[in-house]
């Protein structure tokens, strides 16, 4: 498996997969302007040449922020996100970032125990944060060095 930087012909399989991750998923389009934003940050994980997992992070001035995290459903529970995890991390290490944050689903308790086991802590509940109306939990890491 290799991690790389996503492109516009990712996008077919990213799709697919997110569709299937998600109730309310992204559209294509909002990944092709992601992809033409110098601040974001796309990343897919590929397993040969099928795309198994991805991840986006921006990053504005010192401060970064994760804006997904994704493995397919037959591919999770080996820890992959936190592979994918810890290259964002450290893309915002390389560009000098003081903190990284990100929102999770209170409900999503893997994610949530994934994020505490790597550095994060919770900060703040944003209530009605998703569409659905579910609340979000705002985590931030500290970023040394």
């Amino acid at each position: 498996m290799k991690i790389r930087a996503m492109q516009t012909s990712d996008l077919e399989q990213i799709m697919v997969l997110e569709n299937e991750l998600y109730k309310t998923p992204w559209n294509q389009s909002s990944y092709e302007q992601d992809l033409a934003n110098k601040l974001s940050h796309l990343i897919v994980l590929e397993d040969a040449s099928k795309i198994v997992g991805y991840a986006g992070i921006w990053i504005v001035s010192d401060d970064a922020t994760i804006t997904k995290v994704s493995i397919a459903k037959n591919e999770q529970g080996q820890g992959l996100s936190k592979l994918l995890l810890n290259q964002l991390i450290e893309l915002a290490k390389q560009s000098k970032c003081q903190q990284i944050s990100l929102e999770v689903r209170i409900h999503n308790k893997v994610a949530h125990s994934l994020y505490l086991q790597s550095g994060f802590k919770e900060v703040s509940l944003r209530r009605n944060y998703y569409d659905d109306g579910e609340d979000a939990i705002l985590m931030v890491k500290k970023i040394e060095g």
